[in-house]
């Protein structure tokens, strides 16, 4: 959850002062889930509304596995 929560500060658009969305998924790992979504909140204070936690799917939970925690945002832009 730290090296997910280290990546997600790194490159969001607007560095700390991301205002868009944030959504965390998971797969049979809710705890993990709350633990990160609580780090984002404490850090991330210009938020859009509430982050969203939702369960991955059948489909890619069959693939990754339990345990699996991802999150959706807008990055940074790339560079080349």
């Amino acid at each position: 959850v730290r090296c997910i929560f280290e990546t997600i500060c790194r490159n969001c658009q607007n560095g700390l002062d991301y205002n868009n969305k944030m959504i965390i998924y998971h797969s049979n790992a809710l705890v993990n889930a709350l633990d990160l979504k609580r780090m984002i909140e404490e850090k991330f204070i210009n938020l859009r509304g509430t982050i969203k936690i939702t369960e991955i799917g059948n489909i890619i939970g069959s693939h990754c596995g339990p345990g699996t925690v991802a999150v959706s945002f807008l990055g940074s832009e790339r560079e080349n």
